[in-house]
């Protein structure tokens, strides 16, 4: 099978050196070469394509030569062969090529690049420091943005930079299926200079965007001077960027402490060298690159709130916002005299920033996004080819099996409206820290019941069960030992409430964490609604380095970071132990597998519960997928708490353990998605390439966990440690998958 063909259309060749957009348009090529996409780029200026055009072909991209007329181009590359993809940048650029592309080319998926939203960054500019008054903004304003949002709405896919502009875009034409967040990423290193060795401040700025010489004259008219002739003496500002105006060029003659650099191939070296980085922009939208330049490289940055719009950051995540000059003047002054705060502020950069802007995580997304777009017809995100009929599993048993033994606990009525299943095996003394808060529930007296079921406990969990139920509506299911799955299955067999939360033995809930769950159901009473509630440490374990990083920045254990209150998601989302759904459709989709005994029985069974719902809501399994699929709604309010410290050796062994499931998730289903979230695409020769480092990296991983133990916090070592995590996570990951495959898993 010959290769899916791409074309890649904007107004200058991708060129990394450029500008920000076009090092965004560059990365995306390469995401699609590396994919195994061929790629031709047709751009409307020829600025650059004697040098970059090369260095594309050298790589194996077509490019368009001649630039007689950039629609002649787009016609000549697009009839060349069919195009599965096209990739628009920028609505204005896009315009017309949806019309020329819908006429030559109808089954080519047409993917709109937004960059930023253009009428969002305009309308801010014209009534920014306005008078509070009608009819600022202009007609052609609004004939502008219909336009634009007329090509989003015309696209099959639009993609955005941050999950704020996503939501707006998805808003606006009404269908959150076609907007997909690709957000801008880095791959630098951090820079191995601390405070004393840096000297200077830097801004830079492609200066044919307008936003960028207003930020500048910001900063050389109304901060600068607030600094002192000293501060400047010690640090002066390097102003890099292309398109130099004499506008720029006058300013920077006038303004003392100012050198003026122009463009530079690289500004790696600018962020590692200088104190502190400058963002002071005063209108735009989408976000800035140049942020994420100076945290990837552990560089501190002030900035305005329209700087850091779109990041997961706030004041402090490597970065002092500030919107006044004064206020502005004070946190650059701060961060180059207080070698402590910077040393703090900086320590937190590249870190925060990663989590979401790394080269891996752009890739990732983009890719998800194309594939989305491709398996759907023009226009409509509606699948096209139906999902197969879900394979008939009942796991769940209409009667509890002989031999089960159970014990049921006084109700307080005879229908309750949440049944809380606790699966469990030798942790009775946190279960019965589980079970005190359980008892300690407000305002749902008389509407739950709890279920443990003992998945054949040898310790007391019996004896704190007897306890318990004198103060609780409990029945006990109990069972020989056979693994999560099995004993989920049981718990919900013995349940007799419409909603089903699982719960796990080692938390401890919120007083009001059912009647969240049971509220958030009320909202949303529809069979395809799940409810996600939110997991934080108990405040009395110590958060080690480890446990941070699992649930903070690498989300390995959980994904809150990432998630909106309020907002939906797939069955991707459905976590167990802290989920809630519709008791009906779990038992009609065939509950959980019982060849699950540890992890992934909870995502499996989502996936089910998906595609049973789009089989048998659906003739043929036609419809909208987030019409029919299941939808997990988040609920930041419905808390509960881990009591259970983890320590790196817990958390490696349980990667292993995740990784075999994982294997025995992606046997049971010939979907491509279930595949990429399992990760066994390859992962034969991903383990072999890891295999022989592990040891050593896992010996250096408690090197650093010692050190930071004992105190000390330099940046760089932390940095490497969370690198080091992450690496070895995803090693043991690959073993367990690996070592299923060969052998089976148990």
């Amino acid at each position: 099978m010959s290769a899916p063909r791409a074309l890649v259309c904007s107004h200058y060749i991708p060129q990394p050196d450029l500008d920000s957009y076009s090092r965004r348009l560059h990365h995306l090529v390469g995401c699609l070469r590396d994919a195994g996409w061929e790629v031709s780029c047709v751009a409307r200026s020829p600025r650059g394509e004697e040098l970059h055009g090369r260095r594309l072909r050298a790589a194996g991209v077509a490019v368009a030569a001649g630039f007689a007329g950039h629609a002649d181009n787009v016609r000549r590359a697009a009839l060349e062969a069919p195009c599965a993809l096209a990739l628009l940048g920028f609505w204005n650029f896009a315009e017309p090529l949806v019309r020329l592309l819908r006429e030559i080319s109808p089954a080519t998926r047409l993917v709109v690049d937004s960059g930023d939203l253009h009428f969002l960054r305009e309308a801010r500019r014209l009534l920014r420091g306005a008078p509070r008054s009608l009819d600022l903004l202009p007609p052609d304003f609004g004939t502008a943005m219909a336009r634009e949002i007329g090509v989003y709405h015309a696209a099959d896919a639009v993609l955005t930079v941050s999950a704020k502009e996503a939501d707006l875009v998805a808003d606006l034409i009404g269908d959150r299926r076609r907007v997909h967040v690709v957000p801008d990423g880095e791959d630098l290193a951090p820079s191995p200079l601390g405070p004393a060795e840096r000297r200077g401040l830097f801004f830079v700025g492609n200066f044919e965007h307008p936003p960028n010489e207003e930020a500048l004259r910001f900063l050389c008219g109304a901060v600068l001077p607030r600094l002192g002739p000293g501060l400047l003496s010690a640090h002066p500002l390097f102003v890099a960027g292309s398109n130099l105006t004499d506008g720029v060029r006058a300013l920077a003659a006038a303004t003392g402490g100012v050198r003026l650099v122009g463009w530079v191939p690289r500004v790696e070296p600018y962020f590692e060298r200088v104190r502190v980085s400058l963002l002071p922009v005063l209108h735009g939208a989408g976000t800035k690159r140049k942020l994420i330049q100076a945290l990837a490289t552990g560089t501190p940055t002030v900035s305005t709130t329209v700087g850091i719009e779109g990041f997961a950051i706030g004041d402090g995540d490597g970065v002092l916002v500030a919107d006044d000059p004064l206020s502005f003047a004070e946190a650059v002054a701060r961060l180059l005299t207080d070698d402590v705060l910077w040393t703090s502020v900086a320590g937190r950069a590249r870190e925060r920033v990663l989590r979401d802007h790394s080269g891996a995580v752009v890739r990732d997304r983009f890719l998800a996004a194309v594939a989305a777009v491709c398996g759907a017809g023009p226009g409509t995100g509606v699948v096209a080819v139906p999902p197969e009929r879900p394979v008939a599993d009942p796991a769940i048993p209409v009667e509890l099996p002989a031999g089960t033994m159970r014990r049921p606990g006084p109700r307080a009525t005879e229908r309750p409206e949440i049944s809380v299943v606790i699966p469990t095996r030798d942790r009775a003394a946190l279960l019965d820290e589980s079970l005190a808060s359980l008892a300690a529930q407000e305002d749902v007296a008389g509407c739950y019941e709890v279920i443990v079921v003992d998945d054949g406990s040898t310790d007391e969990t019996a004896a704190v069960c007897r306890r318990w139920a004198e103060r609780l509506p409990l029945e006990v299911v109990g069972s020989p030992p056979a693994g999560i799955a099995a004993a989920k299955n049981l718990g919900v067999a013995a349940a007799s409430a419409p909603i089903v939360l699982f719960f796990d033995d080692d938390d401890v809930a919120a007083p009001d964490l059912l009647a969240r769950h049971l509220a958030a159901h009320r909202r949303h009473p529809l069979e395809q609604v799940a409810v996600l509630g939110h997991t934080d440490w108990a405040p009395r374990l110590e958060v080690t380095e480890v446990m941070r990083y699992v649930t903070e920045i690498g989300c390995y254990l959980f994904g809150y970071p990432h998630l909106r209150d309020g907002g939906r998601y797939d069955w991707r989302f459905f976590w167990g132990g802290r989920s809630s759904c519709k008791r009906s459709l779990l038992v009609a989709a065939g509950g959980f597998r019982r060849m699950f005994t540890f992890g992934s029985e909870d995502i499996e069974a989502a996936y089910r519960m998906s595609r049973w719902l789009a089989w048998h809501r659906s003739p043929g399994g036609t419809a909208p997928a987030d019409a029919v699929g299941l939808v997990v709604v988040y609920d930041r309010g419905a808390r509960q708490q881990v009591i259970r410290a983890l320590t790196y050796d817990d958390f490696c062994r349980r990667c292993e353990r995740q990784g075999v499931s994982q294997w025995q998730f992606a046997g049971v289903s010939t979907d491509p998605v279930v595949a990429e979230w399992c990760g066994t695409v390859d992962a034969v020769r991903r383990w072999e390439a890891v295999r022989d480092e592990l040891p050593g990296r896992v010996a250096r991983v408690r090197e650093l966990e010692a050190e930071v133990g004992a105190g000390h916090v330099d940046p760089a070592r932390r940095a490497e440690l969370h690198r080091l995590y992450g690496w070895t996570f995803d090693a043991f990951k690959l073993k367990g998958i690996v070592t299923a495959a060969e052998h089976g898993a148990s």
